[in-house]
């Protein structure tokens, strides 16, 4: 993207902004130390690099000294399946919400947008990498949320699970999928990974995928204050184990980068 300087006076673009998880800035040559004479020109070049598949919006905005102050470019693509079978990824991106002292995940895009226009909920920076489309060996990372289970009914909680045989048992206990107090309510598949070859405490992932562990904070220590976490971090891990959650080892395996 070329910004030319169709004026007489000297252009400074002091900012280059790109916003979208799915565009990378790769380089530019817009600087505020190096001015545009007349009908000269900067740029930024940028990748395309979609993390899910359909339409990916973005913006790139420099900021100049112009009237205007900005010049926005709208950017658009789509993503698509991989030809070669290599399944596309999104990010896992952790909130809390700090009234409630709650914490949540998610990897969907109206879930950020929201969750991110909320001053209540801020991100944690705990973050990793789950799969967009599944491939053969992956697993649904099924989302379930139980309706007013905590702080006398006031909250809710969620719970993440690949396992068929918890995915049967929770969607059997509310099969209409209605918001019903104390009962899990079904809310689909929110990306996809694998199992860990060995679960739980002391598990193990396949060489080249990264485990994902699994804290609870349970009755017995936080009567009526139900959360999980889920954290790639092992420092985070063993921090919330020492502050009294239960630590519950390796729950799932997902892509190193």
């Amino acid at each position: 993207v070329a910004v030319i300087n169709k004026g007489v006076s000297l252009l400074t673009v002091s900012d280059v902004k790109l916003t979208g998880d799915d565009y990378i800035l790769i380089s530019t040559t817009c600087s505020k130390s190096t001015p545009i004479s007349a009908n000269g020109r900067c740029g930024a070049t940028i990748r395309f690099a979609p993390k899910t598949l359909g339409a990916r919006p973005g913006t790139l905005e420099f900021t100049h000294n112009a009237t205007s102050g900005t010049a926005t470019v709208a950017l658009a693509g789509n993503g698509i399946g991989a030809s070669s079978g290599t399944p596309l990824k999104r990010e896992m991106i952790e909130y809390r919400f700090a009234a409630l002292d709650y914490y949540f995940i998610t990897s969907r895009d109206t879930d950020k947008t929201t969750l991110d226009a909320n001053t209540g909920w801020t991100r944690t920076g705990e973050k990793f990498f789950v799969y967009a489309t599944p491939v053969t060996g992956m697993l649904g990372v099924n989302r379930f949320y139980f309706d007013k289970v905590a702080l006398n009914a006031t909250r809710g909680s969620h719970f993440y699970t690949l396992l068929a045989s918890d995915i049967t048992m929770l969607a059997a206990l509310n099969p209409a999928k209605a918001a019903t107090p104390g009962l899990p309510q079904n809310e689909g598949v929110d990306s996809y990974a694998f199992l860990p070859l060995v679960p739980g405490v002391g598990g193990s992932c396949a060489s080249g995928l990264l485990p994902v562990y699994r804290l609870f904070r349970g009755a017995t220590r936080f009567p009526d204050d139900p959360n999980h976490r889920f954290t790639v971090s092992v420092a985070t891990y063993n921090s919330f184990v020492a502050l009294g959650w239960d630590g519950e080892g390796v729950s799932f395996c997902v892509p190193s980068n």
